[in-house]
């Protein structure tokens, strides 16, 4: 968990203009100083990252048509947080989680984070690791960008397959065992027993007739 600064006395004027600075502050504070990611599962995070966002990019000029307001980062400073609005250098970041996952496989001998693991540090890796390799995949959906200098990192690491996908694992089909016409199931077997007995009784019967017609 960050130390979170005390949060120095908002103006007036600062409380007016500046709602939506003061509220991703406020949830800042509760969370450890960890800003709101916009891809999050939680409602309220996904919202409130996808505004900082926003306004990282209209402070940057991304999106001339809005201003920012100067008390912006002046709300920020107070908090504590006077980089809030910068825009994030996301190949380092990525570089850096990389850094972790080497870091974290050395000293698990070669074995990759699971992102299914009850330990935190290691789920958060697992995570980071399947992410990447999402974004390395052709056709990727993932809004993620998959730098060259990764693969590089991975192989001066030691794990040269470290970014390589998992070949789907392919389902057994199963094979209907075709009947063999010459095979018969005992009901039918019945069926021409009992045929061919009416047949052989019927082929008795008109020989002891025509035998008897021959004697008179």
């Amino acid at each position: 968990m960050k130390k979170v600064k005390k949060t120095q006395a908002l103006t007036k004027q600062e409380k007016e203009d500046g709602t939506l600075v003061i509220e991703i502050c406020t949830w800042m504070n509760k969370h450890g100083g960890q800003a709101p990611n916009k891809n999050s599962q939680d409602g309220e995070e996904r919202t409130l990252g996808n505004r900082l966002v926003q306004l990282r990019r209209i402070k940057h000029g991304k999106l001339p048509d809005r201003s920012f307001k100067k008390c912006y980062d002046m709300i920020a400073k107070k908090f504590g947080y006077p980089n809030l609005f910068e825009m994030r250098d996301r190949q380092g970041m990525v570089e850096e989680k990389v850094k972790k996952i080497i870091s974290w496989m050395k000293k698990h001998k070669g074995t990759p984070p699971s992102k299914k693991s009850l330990n935190m540090e290691e789920k958060k890796l697992g995570e980071a690791l399947g992410a990447i390799k999402q974004s390395k995949k052709k056709n990727s959906k993932s809004h993620r960008v998959f730098y060259p200098s990764l693969q590089k990192m991975a192989e001066e690491g030691g794990f040269p397959k470290l970014f390589e996908l998992a070949p789907p694992i392919m389902k057994k089909k199963k094979v209907e065992e075709k009947k063999d016409s010459m095979n018969l199931d005992k009901k039918q077997v019945e069926v021409i027993k009992s045929k061919a007995i009416r047949t052989v009784r019927k082929s008795r019967t008109i020989k002891k007739a025509k035998h008897k017609e021959v004697e008179v």
